[in-house]
């Protein structure tokens, strides 16, 4: 199959250029909601993450060495989440360079892969941080030829039904007229919906989930991706958030 992603060559670009570039992938991933519709980080998020470098460079350039450590923080945080929207659009391409042009990305040339495509992860667990409220680390097992190992939390219920991974490697939300039913607490009281999903489109396999609702119930399912494609869920791993 060919095979095309977002080149990660925005790493070495200048100091003044490197927001430039960001301004581009912001306008074309959350302004085409229909192509891109569950980039890993909130529109208002990336456009902080922007701010905030464009902020701390405008500061080392007056300031001097001692606005530099500020600067490396906000300059490291931009680009990780440039290569993780960067990631996120790669499960989308599916062959087409228009794809990566489009989220403001450079594509890399087509390449033919034999590669087979991922299959089930196992081993999938949700363990709490008992250092810390609201947080949860969710991990997989490995599996030999993973380029990166995709993770999606729901609060109160698995993933629905709704959202599912295509042939084609794309991640879709369908339109659903006839939702799943909420489940019910422990003590059959208040009914408990799925309110929450966050997504982690980081490579490796330890995820780190934070700000969530103590005494919840969470679920999550991996999947993973590489060369020859996406592969499916995972079994959904569960736990109560302290």
């Amino acid at each position: 199959m060919s095979v095309i992603r977002c080149l990660r060559t925005f790493k070495k670009l200048r100091q003044a250029d490197l927001p430039v570039f960001a301004v581009g992938v912001k306008n074309g991933v959350y302004k085409n909601a229909s192509v891109f519709p569950a980039p890993p980080i909130l529109d208002t998020d990336f456009e902080k993450l922007i701010t905030n470098y464009t902020v701390t460079l405008g500061l080392l350039k007056t300031g001097g060495s001692a606005q530099r450590p500020g600067f490396e923080a906000a300059k490291t945080a931009l680009t990780d989440g440039l290569v993780n929207t960067a990631s996120y659009v790669d499960t989308l391409v599916n062959g087409d360079e228009n794809i990566v042009i489009l989220a403001g990305y450079k594509p890399s040339k087509p390449y033919s892969s034999d590669v087979a495509k991922p299959t089930k992860l196992n081993g999938a667990t949700l363990k709490r941080d008992d250092q810390k409220s609201g947080k949860l680390i969710a991990e997989c097992a490995t599996q030999n030829g993973v380029n990166a190992y995709i993770c999606i939390i729901t609060e109160g219920a698995p993933a629905p039904s709704n959202i599912n991974i295509t042939s084609a490697g794309q991640l879709i939300l369908q339109s659903d007229s006839n939702p799943l039913p909420p489940t019910s607490s422990k003590d059959g009281s208040d009914p408990i919906n799925p309110i929450m999903a966050a997504f982690d489109f980081n490579q490796n396999r330890r995820k780190e989930f934070t700000e969530l609702t103590p005494l919840k119930t969470y679920y999550a399912v991996f999947f993973a991706i590489n060369a020859g494609g996406v592969g499916p869920f995972s079994d959904p791993a569960s736990v109560v958030c302290l």
